[in-house]
């Protein structure tokens, strides 16, 4: 049952039924006006009707046909008079006419839509920053010296397979792709299916001991939640005129033309990893033997080349093409000021929860252009780059996809023609996942194809649990991918992934996952199914068979539960009007409970009552678990939240870890917490529970409740929204000291922190960058960290201040995977007594070309130093200044606490 030779074993399929499970589309893919899956063969046709006139003749087709040659022959002749003239004015060195030289006959081996000689970036377009890099490429990073040998490439087992990888080969010798020269290891090449008519040629640089002698950074993907950020509902009027006038309700029983909608647009990067050169000093280790095909039976002559740019299968390739492609991006967006960039932004507008104006109907934070309308955005993922802008028609989308593929080609950028999807409301999957706006409120799905076949592994799972208690480790990882990439789409149930990956790390110590550990397990999973990995990779390191433990199946289950369904999911991406929000904070004594929930017209609803004697008697984690559960559980069924956003705050540590984490070892509360989350879909509702001190329970008066207490917090009739400040940055926090002790260890480097706008900033503006994101928007301020150390790995130091709300919920797992060294700072006289909870503080350093490349590969002193720091917090926090001032000055010294 293990079916070893398989990598979808869960979905032993016949060729056939390939195709018609292909074919087959659920509600939501039927809408999109083009291709559903973005997957492309490499020789597919172009779509020419996508740059047709309306109405155009087939002499108009010709004649336009003809002005592009002309146009593509001017173009070409412009680009060598330009290097020319960049030569004569930079020194005319050998190594730039060299690199110009080559950048020139590739562009003369193109064509109006394809780079068929393969492309080579115009690096004296670049920004000085980064034009050596774009020139010559990044040395990769190694840990020995790579090994050196001569591997042969086993042949495909189908000859039509085998044919098809030859091909893709030869059309990297044609492209330019290989060069001759010196190499001493070899880099086999296999074929892995992409699509049902395409294969993609893969470059094992594992099987040749290459990839084991080098290391390269870990780097953030955009999720589908940086997606949905780019997208609101329909307005009558522009974003910024809609927040301002207080989110009055809009009228949708009218013309539909007269809304502006959120128009969606796919751009591709072709040969992405081809793009970029491979520095010269890394060439050796790659050569590759290339057959020469015969038709006619007689000996196949060999000849040796070896790489010149990124190959797919090298460690180091996805972070220097990734980062090549976000710099690339940023050069293309332009300059955000400019009125006539059509990505051009004035200001930020904030939306965090607890806020007084806050709209749960709209992004968290929401750029705006100079008009008040949503500014156009883009996301990439690898090679793929969705984009979105907001108008009563798609002109602003297919402006900004026009902008953004004349600078890539400007750059020397593939940007794939053949693969491009116009600008619609019904936009094709990206990454699998589909987001419209077709209607009022944007929804979100996934294709049926991968809605089936998760259920489908779910169940084979249960099969081989009734008939062994070990399971194929290859097969689980793939499993636990697919959900990843599905919980992306159904965020509620990502807690049930983490039995699936307890149960995959129980072969090491410390087997239960959390924070950076958890994520980074999630990234590998998903990139095994993301990229179609074979067996091997989802083997190496790790046994080759995976016990099934009880809460392996208890997840499994309770996914099988909630996705039950014959169709996708289709699911609002949000609540619908400002007013559909609930903030709700619940707590619970020995004696009784108290629960209360706060309105959008500020009605606060109190429930209190008490235990019978036996109950009481029981542990307080489950008398507050029981209390909070069986009442949110018994109003979500009501329909009292029907459509609503539902913030719960609780102090409870184990109903936090049953919600968030999937803890099963509170098994009654488990259940309770999947038959909420069912409810909870069933009745269109957003609930979000999150951990509050103690103590900032008792200041809210619902600890008091619980005991018939009426004289504190809410019960006096104050707003529940200034008892949970998740709009509050550590800055902001009355009596703070934190800017004065800042100062005391950063010494001149310190700067006031970046506000909101100086997020999205290009380049930023200071070598030091304090990051102090409120605890809602602590996640996007992340992630732009983390896209600023992609592009600029060598310059910025980053010292981030958060208090610690929404810690485990939202933001934890980024910032761990970001941070070199980080602590917690308790109240004293730095900190103020009123922040109730604890202050995190992270320092991130540069990237370095000396090992340790990073400080957190130390990983044993940081986390030491860390501990240490957070328990000399609670005794002195001039103890700790004057420790960081230490490590402030010499970083990789590392020095002892």
């Amino acid at each position: 049952h293990l079916l070893p030779n398989s990598h979808q074993a869960f979905l032993p399929i016949s060729g056939g039924q390939k195709a018609s499970q292909a074919n087959a589309q659920s509600a939501l893919e039927t809408q999109a006006i083009q291709r559903v899956e973005a997957t492309q063969a490499d020789d597919a046709a172009i779509e020419m009707d996508h740059w047709a006139m309306a109405g155009e003749t087939k002499q108009e087709a010709d004649a336009r046909q003809v002005l592009r040659k002309f146009a593509h022959l001017w173009w070409c002749k412009n680009l060598e008079a330009e290097s020319k003239r960049w030569l004569r004015k930079n020194g005319n060195r050998k190594e730039d006419r060299d690199a110009v030289a080559d950048c020139v006959r590739r562009a003369r081996g193109s064509d109006y839509w394809e780079w068929r000689r393969g492309s080579r970036l115009f690096f004296w377009r670049w920004p000085e920053e980064w034009m050596q890099d774009a020139r010559d490429g990044i040395e990769f990073w190694h840990l020995s010296d790579p090994p050196k040998g001569n591997m042969k490439s086993k042949p495909c087992a189908d000859r039509d397979d085998e044919l098809m990888l030859r091909t893709k080969v030869f059309s990297c010798l044609f492209r330019w792709y290989f060069e001759q020269g010196f190499h001493d290891l070899l880099i086999t090449c296999f074929g892995v299916k992409k699509g049902l008519t395409d294969i993609r040629a893969v470059w094992n640089a594992s099987s040749n001991g290459l990839n084991a002698t080098l290391w390269a950074p870990k780097f953030a993907m955009a999720t589908f939640l940086d997606t949905e950020g780019m997208v609101v509902k329909w307005l009558s009027t522009t974003v910024l005129d809609y927040l301002k006038a207080g989110s009055p309700p809009q009228d949708y029983s009218q013309e539909p033309s007269i809304f502006k909608k959120s128009f969606q647009y796919d751009s591709d990067v072709g040969q992405m990893f081809h793009n970029f050169l491979m520095h010269a000093k890394e060439r050796h280790s790659h050569g590759v033997r290339f057959v020469h095909t015969r038709n006619d039976g007689s000996v196949e002559e060999v000849s040796f080349w070896r790489w010149c740019v990124l190959n797919f299968g090298c460690r180091c390739s996805s972070y220097a093409a990734c980062q090549g492609e976000e710099r690339i991006l940023e050069v293309c967006h332009g300059d955000p000021s400019d009125k006539t960039n059509p990505f051009e932004y004035c200001s930020v507008w904030e939306n965090w929860p607890t806020a007084m104006n806050y709209d749960p109907s709209m992004s968290r934070v929401m750029l705006l252009r100079s008009d008040g309308e949503l500014a156009t955005r883009d996301v990439p993922y690898v090679d793929d780059i969705r984009g979105a802008a907001r108008g009563e028609d798609e002109k602003p989308a297919t402006q900004a996809q026009k902008t953004l593929a004349k600078g890539m080609n400007r750059l020397g950028n593939q940007e794939a023609a053949r693969k491009r999807r116009i600008p619609s409301l019904a936009p094709g999957a990206w990454t699998g996942k589909m987001l419209h706006c077709t209607g009022p409120y944007p929804v979100r799905s996934t294709t049926l194809k991968k809605w089936k076949r998760g259920k489908d592994s779910l169940q084979w799972i249960l099969d081989r649990a009734d008939e062994s208690s070990w399971i194929d480790t290859a097969e689980l990882r793939r499993i636990a991918g697919v959900w990843v990439d599905l919980t992306d789409i159904y965020k509620e149930a990502r807690c049930f992934l983490k039995g699936m990956f307890n149960a995959l790390e129980a072969f090491r110590e410390g087997r239960d996952l959390d924070g950076w550990r958890l994520l980074e397990a999630m990234e590998e999973s998903h990139d095994l199914e993301f990229y179609d990995s074979l067996r091997r990779d989802a083997l190496e390191g790790y046994p080759a068979r995976t016990k099934i433990t009880p809460e392996l199946l208890m997840h499994v289950r309770a996914l099988q539960k909630l996705f039950n369904s014959e169709e996708p999911r289709v699911v609002e991406v949000r609540p619908r009007e400002a007013n559909m929000l609930r903030y709700i904070v619940a707590d619970a004594s020995a004696e009784g409970f108290g629960y209360g929930t706060q309105f959008p017209e500020m009605q606060f609803v109190e429930r209190e009552g008490m235990w019978t004697p036996e109950f009481g008697d029981s542990s307080s984690n489950l008398r507050e678990a029981t209390n909070i559960a069986h009442n949110l559980k018994r109003d979500i069924e009501s329909g009292m939240h029907d459509g609503c956003e539902l913030w719960c705050g609780t102090d409870n540590a184990v109903w936090s870890a049953v919600w968030n984490k999937g803890m099963s070892t509170a098994r009654a509360l488990f259940y309770l917490m999947v038959d909420i989350k069912q409810a909870a879909y069933d009745h269109s509702c957003f609930v979000i529970c999150f951990h509050i001190s103690g103590n900032r329970m008792i200041a809210t008066g619902i600890d008091g409740l619980s005991r018939g207490d009426t004289d504190a917090g809410t019960s006096l009739g104050f707003d529940i929204r200034l008892f949970l400040p998740l709009n509050i940055t550590a800055f902001d926090v009355p009596d703070n000291g934190l800017d004065s002790w800042c100062r005391s260890w950063m010494g001149d480097d310190y700067d006031r922190p970046l506000d909101t706008m100086e997020w999205f900033a290009p380049g930023r503006r200071v070598h030091t960058q304090v990051w102090a994101p409120p605890p809602a928007g602590a996640l996007i301020a992340l992630k732009e960290l983390a896209k600023l150390r992609l592009k600029r790995p060598y310059e910025h130091t980053h010292v981030v201040l958060i208090p610690r709300i929404l810690y485990q919920e939202e933001w934890r797992s980024r910032f761990e995977k970001e941070m070199d060294i980080w602590f917690l700072v308790s109240c004293n006289d730095v900190w103020p007594h009123s922040a109730f909870e604890p202050l995190v503080v992270g320092l991130c350093f540069p990237l370095h070309r000396e090992y340790p490349w990073l400080l957190r590969l130390e990983r044993e002193k940081v986390v030491a130093i860390g501990r240490s720091l957070s328990q000399m917090s609670k005794e002195s926090h001039i103890r700790v200044g004057d420790y960081l001032r230490k490590l402030w000055r010499d970083p990789r010294s590392l020095p002892e606490v």
